[in-house]
């Protein structure tokens, strides 16, 4: 039997005073990406929509790299296919925010192989990140996030991401 859990809000500071653990691990993330080369612009050149478009994009590559480090060993809750039928469902809008952050580096320098190294990194930075959490509490939790963001409408993520103040 798999422990118990602290509240959601403990690990991942979706609400509260205290940073939580993801924000910390998103931080970290933006932090590495800042310094990481010429593709990655300074914060204050992103615009409102390739800040939202940049913050949807982590999300969706935490939920990639939950689905993966977790298949194998939860197999019966299937992350992976949890992170597959997201990507399904959000396609349209994953689509547009891809497309602005490609805009994005195209502006600033290292167009579509500067996006696809910033996905790369972000994905990186996120399991490097993540890798002191112990195995079942991180798998756990994240695999519930992926079960409640697959029904999201694009709306309710929209929403999501900025409850979280990341949009």
């Amino acid at each position: 039997m798999l422990p118990q859990l602290p509240a959601r809000n403990h690990w991942f500071g979706s609400t509260g005073s205290a940073p939580g653990l993801r924000a910390l691990c998103l931080a970290g993330a933006v932090a590495g990406l800042l310094v990481a080369g010429p593709a990655w612009a300074k914060p204050d050149c992103l615009t409102k929509s390739e800040f939202e478009a940049d913050q949807a994009i982590r999300l969706h590559s935490a939920m990639m790299v939950a689905g993966l480090k977790c298949h194998q060993a939860y197999k019966d809750r299937n992350p992976f296919g949890q992170y597959a039928d997201f990507t399904h469902s959000h396609a349209a809008e994953l689509r547009r925010w891809e497309a602005t952050m490609i805009a994005h580096f195209r502006k600033v320098g290292g167009g579509v192989q500067g996006f696809d190294t910033y996905r790369t990194e972000v994905a990186n930075e996120i399991s490097r990140v993540t890798q002191p959490i112990p195995f079942e509490q991180y798998c756990t939790a994240e695999i519930d996030s992926l079960v409640k963001h697959v029904s999201m409408t694009n709306t309710d993520l929209k929403a999501e991401l900025t409850a979280r103040g990341w949009v």
